[in-house]
């Protein structure tokens, strides 16, 4: 279970430290990657290009995420669960710090499944 575990840490950092830099290409996403946001649960994104463009349309701009703060990381398998803390800082705007907890689905290295928790609220006073 060791590699399994060190592909699913490695895919999750990179996805951190692409979501921080705001470079997609960082992100070890998988083609039919399903992502599930809490700023619209009821529609869950599918596929690599349509997360691309939900992240450089309406994260990277409007809610960027400057600090990746990780508390633990748990990994069972194929899944890696995340605590971490974003600091959310948009030009001109105040600095907002939400915890959030990430659900990831690993396969072969790549990101299948992404379901973040956290609550929205202190992000629409950026919005």
């Amino acid at each position: 279970m060791k590699v399994a575990d060190d592909d699913g840490l490695r895919a999750v950092e990179s996805f951190l430290d692409g979501l921080t830099s705001n470079d997609v290409g960082r992100m070890p996403l998988a083609e039919d990657i399903v992502l599930i946001s809490p700023i619209d649960p009821q529609h869950p994104l599918v596929g690599r290009n349509v997360a691309i463009d939900f992240l450089q349309t309406r994260v990277f701009p409007k809610i960027p995420v400057r600090k990746a703060e990780v508390e633990r990381h748990l990994v069972d398998g194929d899944f890696v669960a995340t605590l971490w803390t974003a600091t959310f800082a948009p030009p001109g705007k105040p600095q907002v710090v939400v915890p959030i907890f990430d659900f990831f689905r690993i396969e072969n290295g790549k990101i299948k499944e992404l379901r973040p928790y956290f609550d929205p609220q202190p992000l629409k006073q950026l919005a």
